[in-house]
């Protein structure tokens, strides 16, 4: 279980979700990615997986409909943070 919290990334340049207090971690966010290459430990959420660009590797398919729908169920826990339990 991690706690959550709706604060800014200059990389997005927008609020995002952030996972708190993970081992060995730090930054981990919850954005919009496609494929696989632009993660790099953070979270994508998507509604399917399809091979977007051909090149053999899962991608995840309406990324940005996808944080939408997460980020609209989280929208009342924006000012308190969030916990989050990951299998």
């Amino acid at each position: 279980r991690y706690k959550m919290a709706y604060t800014y990334s200059p990389s997005f340049r927008r609020n995002t979700w952030r996972l708190l207090n993970v081992p060995d971690r730090d930054g981990i966010l919850i954005h919009v990615a496609n494929y696989t290459r632009q993660l790099r430990g953070c979270i994508a959420p998507c509604l399917t997986h399809a091979d977007i660009d051909g090149d053999g590797v899962m991608d995840g398919a309406s990324s940005a409909t996808a944080l939408d729908l997460v980020e609209q169920a989280l929208l009342p826990y924006r000012a308190k943070g969030y916990e989050i339990e990951i299998a």
